[in-house]
């Protein structure tokens, strides 16, 4: 069974393409970030961030990533306020992620201030 990686949806914003890092997702996805929980369409606008350079990602890594579960590391660069960080701030963000055939299905994260 193939499957979709975190690495792989970072590839994909890299190059602007909203619609192939919402493919790596099951239709079922939820996001689990702090108290609220967000759908794909949801992450759709957060995704636009990073595609618009309001949001730059850097240093990424892939401690695990297989069929069923993935856990990535990567520092996010605020370039405006955004949700109440601001510019210049640089945060390192641990996603865990589980799989559902083999597409990222639930997903949290863990941030930790570097700046």
């Amino acid at each position: 069974m193939g499957y979709r990686s975190m690495n792989e949806v970072m590839n994909f914003l890299d190059r602007h393409d909203l619609d192939g890092a919402k493919a790596c997702f099951h239709n079922e996805f939820m996001y689990l970030r702090e108290v609220e929980m967000l759908t794909i369409d949801d992450m759709s606008e957060h995704f636009q961030e990073f595609i618009d350079g309001k949001l730059i990602s850097a240093n990424r890594s892939t401690q695990q990533d297989d069929e069923h579960s993935a856990a990535y590391t990567h520092d996010v660069k605020w370039n405006e306020n955004i949700r109440g960080v601001s510019a210049g701030t640089v945060i390192t963000v641990r996603v865990s992620a589980l799989k559902k055939d083999g597409l990222i299905w639930r997903q949290m994260a863990k941030w930790t201030n570097k700046t």
